[in-house]
C-alpha cells in the first residue's frame, strides 16, 4: 500500500498521530520529547523532500527509503546528528566488496573490472566492517563491483553490521535467487537495491552487456517474492530516456513487476567511466531531472529523483567528504564518489583517516559536485575565494555555516536513542 493511498488529504494529522504514538511507547528512556520533535520535523522533511510516493510502509511504519533509515528503526536519530555533524562520522559509507563483475556499464564511478578482478580479501574486508561497526554508520551500502559474485562475503559483512547500521546491498541482480533472498534477510539485510536503467532492453543491454535487463528484473520478482523492502536505482545519463513518455514506461514496468518498489533516479556523475560524458554538477543535471520529476508527479509513480532540483544553489552536496564516504577495492576512504582518498582503512585507524578527510580542503568541505568551486577549480583560480565568494552571492548558503556553527548544540537537541 503507498502512503498516498493510506494518508488521503491528512499527512500532518497522521503524521503527529505516529510521533505521539511512537513518544508514548519510548516514555521511560531520555530526552523522548526532543526525539519527538526530531520526527516531527525529520519525518515531515522527507514527506516534503521525497514526496509520499517516494516512501514505504508496513504496517503503518513509515520509511523514507531513497536517503535515510527507517524512521522507526534504531538508527534514525543519529542519521539526523550526523548529517547535521558531520565531525561525529559519516552518515553513509559505500563499501565496494569486490573490483569483479560482469557487467561493463559505461558510467560505472569504480570502473569494475571483469571476474577476476583483485580486491583486498576476505580477511581486510572483516577488518574494515568491524572498523564500521565501531563507528556505527548509520547506513552502510555493500557494493562493488557486483557484490553478488562474493556472495559469502556479503553475508559475512551483512552479519557484522546489521547490528550497528541499516544495511543495504547494491546489485544489478544476477545470481540472485530465492534462497540467497532468503539468506540475506536473515543475516540483517535492511535493503535490497537492484539497478535498472530503462524500460528498453536493448538500451539498457548496449550500456551494460547482453542480458543486464533480464537479470534485473528477474532479480525484482525475486526480491518481491522474498518480501525485501526493494529500491531501484536509475542512472540517468545525457542520452537516457530520448523519446516522451520513457520515463512513465520504466515506472510502469518497474511497478508491474514489483508494486512495492521505489524507484531513485541518480545523475550519471563524471567519475570512473563517466569522466568524460557524466554530469559534474547538480545544474546540468537540473533540466533532466526536471523531466523525471514531471513524469513522477503525473504518473503518481512510487519514485524520487536525487537532485531534483539543483542543490549546488543552496548548499552545495551535502555528501562528499563531510557525510558519504566510498571504501575501495583497495581499502582507501574516500570522499563520496570523487576518488579522492584520505588514508587507507588497512593502514591507520578510522578516526585518524576521518580526520584528515574533515580537515581537507574547502573544495571537498562545500562539495566535490558544487559549480561555484569546480569552475573557478578548473580555470586555475582560488578555490577559497570563490568559495567565499558563493557565501556572500547565495544567502541560502549561510543555512551550512548556522548548522556547523550550532554543531556543539545538536547532539543535545538530536538525543541518540534508539527507535
Amino acid at each position: 500500500m503507498s502512503l498516498r493511498s493510506r494518508l488521503p488529504g491528512r499527512p500532518h494529522t497522521t503524521v503527529a498521530r505516529h510521533v505521539a504514538t511512537k513518544a508514548w511507547r519510548n516514555r521511560g528512556s531520555g530526552g523522548v520529547l526532543r526525539r519527538a520533535l526530531v520526527d516531527l520535523v525529520g519525518l515531515e522533511g522527507a514527506l516534503r523532500v521525497f514526496g509520499s510516493d517516494a516512501m514505504i510502509t508496513d504496517g503503518g511504519r513509515y520509511y523514507p527509503l531513497a536517503f535515510l533509515p527507517a524512521y522507526h528503526g534504531p538508527h534514525f536519530h543519529r542519521a539526523i546528528r550526523r548529517l547535521l555533524v558531520p565531525g561525529l562520522g559519516p552518515f553513509v559509507a559505500h563499501v565496494s566488496l569486490t573490483g569483479a563483475c560482469p557487467w561493463t556499464c559505461k558510467y560505472c564511478f569504480a570502473s569494475a573490472g571483469g571476474p577476476q578482478a583483485p580486491d583486498v580479501g576476505d580477511d581486510a574486508l572483516v577488518a574494515i566492517a568491524h572498523a564500521l561497526a565501531k563507528q556505527g554508520v548509520p547506513i552502510v551500502i555493500l557494493g562493488g563491483g557486483e557484490p553478488l559474485t562474493r556472495f559469502q562475503r556479503a553475508l559475512t559483512l551483512t552479519r557484522i553490521l546489521s547490528a550497528s547500521s541499516e544495511v543495504r546491498l547494491a546489485t544489478s541482480g544476477i545470481g540472485l535467487t530465492a534462497a540467497r533472498a532468503a539468506a540475506l534477510t536473515e543475516a540483517g539485510l535492511s535493503v535490497l537495491a537492484i539497478s535498472l536503467d530503462g524500460h528498453d532492453r536493448a538500451r539498457v543491454d548496449a550500456v551494460r552487456g547482453e542480458g543486464a535487463f533480464d537479470q534485473a528484473l528477474r532479480a525484482l520478482s525475486v526480491a518481491r517474492d522474498a518480501g525485501l523492502v526493494t529500491l531501484v536505482t536509475c542512472v540517468v545519463g545525457r542520452g537516457s530516456f530520448p523519446d516522451e513518455g520513457d520515463v512513465d514506461k520504466l515506472l510502469a514496468l518497474i511497478r508491474s513487476v514489483h508494486p512495492k518498489a521505489v524507484v531513485n533516479f541518480l545523475p550519471e556523475f563524471a567519475t570512473g567511466r563517466g569522466a568524460e560524458g557524466g554530469f559534474r554538477t547538480p545544474l546540468a543535471y537540473a533540466a533532466t531531472a526536471a523531466r523525471v520529476s514531471g513524469a513522477i508527479r503525473t504518473g503518481r509513480h512510487r519514485a524520487a529523483a536525487f537532485y531534483a532540483e539543483p542543490m549546488d544553489a543552496i548548499v552545495g552536496c551535502v555528501g562528499a567528504a563531510q557525510r558519504q564516504v566510498v571504501v575501495d577495492t583497495s581499502g582507501n576512504l574516500n570522499a563520496c564518489v570523487s576518488g579522492a582518498s584520505f588514508g587507507n582503512l588497512l593502514d591507520e585507524p578510522f578516526e585518524d583517516v576521518w580526520k584528515r578527510m574533515l580537515d581537507a580542503p574547502a573544495r571537498f568541505k562545500q562539495g566535490y559536485f558544487c559549480a561555484h568551486v569546480h569552475e573557478p577549480e578548473r580555470a586555475g583560480d582560488d578555490v577559497d575565494a570563490a568559495l567565499r565568494g558563493f557565501h556572500r552571492d547565495v544567502p541560502d548558503a549561510g543555512f551550512q555555516r548556522a548548522i556547523d556553527a550550532l554543531g556543539p548544540m545538536i547532539p543535545w537537541l538530536v538525543p541518540a536513542g534508539r527507535g
